[in-house]
């Protein structure tokens, strides 16, 4: 049988464009065929996000980009945040650019052998935005150095 990956990844932007449709969420494209982008707002400030389609993989990956980049003076207090941060999460992860301290948060679906629906971009993308608007607040005073990665984590998770 002939394969139209065209067609896939009609249905991939297709389950995307619905459910930003159905949050009445805006979103814009990009320079990339593959991405689309929109913004989040959480508690205390927005950040910028992307949805890949990853066609070949059959994969959508959603991300959170922090606003601020870590700079590397920051780095090992920045890393033992994340990968604090990151040890109880049950769906996705923190991720830190060692080249340019880009800072995000990534949540992805292989859908091989199904089709991708609204409600499954629903669930990797409210999962991504509420974990990040969690952590956002603390990984923010670690960038700027008001907290330890310790102190910055308490304000995420409960002691214990």
């Amino acid at each position: 049988m002939r394969r139209r990956p065209h067609r896939r990844h009609h249905g991939f932007r297709q389950a995307l464009e619905s459910f930003f449709a159905i949050e009445g969420w805006p979103y814009a494209p990009t320079d990339v065929a593959e991405v689309l982008q929109t913004r989040y707002g959480g508690r205390t400030t927005d950040w910028v996000c992307l949805a890949e389609i990853r066609e070949p993989g059959h994969q959508l990956v959603f991300y959170s980009l922090v606003p601020e980049r870590g700079p590397a003076d920051r780095f090992p207090e920045i890393c033992e945040y994340i990968t604090r941060a990151n040890f109880g999460l049950a769906i996705g992860n923190f991720e830190l650019d060692m080249h340019d301290g880009e800072i995000r948060y990534k949540t992805s679906i292989d859908v091989e052998g199904a089709t991708i629906t609204p409600a499954m971009v629903k669930q990797i993308v409210h999962a991504n935005v509420i974990v990040t608007g969690l952590y956002l607040p603390g990984l923010l005073a670690v960038i700027s150095g008001e907290l330890s990665a310790t102190e910055a984590i308490g304000l995420a998770e409960p002691p214990g």
